[in-house]
């Protein structure tokens, strides 16, 4: 199993990793990018949020917001685990 890292080490490349901060239940899945929809907002000078074009997201969220704010993103990251292949699943259910 990996150890946790700062947020500020992870990949920026788009990979799904396992975030977490403090305030969450439980760990989630997120990937870095970037919102088109605050990008519009900002050229057109209604961001008035304050909001991150780029962010720790939701992979299959488009209106995660919540994490686009500064400071409630992730504060630490692991690489997600290889999954077993079935060869693995079948000889632990043998050993068993």
């Amino acid at each position: 199993m990996s150890k946790w890292q700062s947020i500020a080490t992870a990949p920026k490349d788009g990979t799904e990793i396992v975030c977490w901060a403090p305030k969450w239940d439980h760990p989630c899945f997120l990937r870095w990018k970037t919102n088109h929809r605050i990008v519009g907002a900002n050229k057109g000078g209604k961001n008035t949020d304050g909001l991150l074009e780029s962010y720790f997201g939701d992979p299959e969220e488009w209106d995660d917001y919540d994490l686009a704010i500064p400071g409630h993103g992730p504060t630490h990251w692991h690489p997600l685990e290889p999954l077993p292949v079935a060869a693995e699943i079948q000889n632990d259910s043998e050993k068993g």
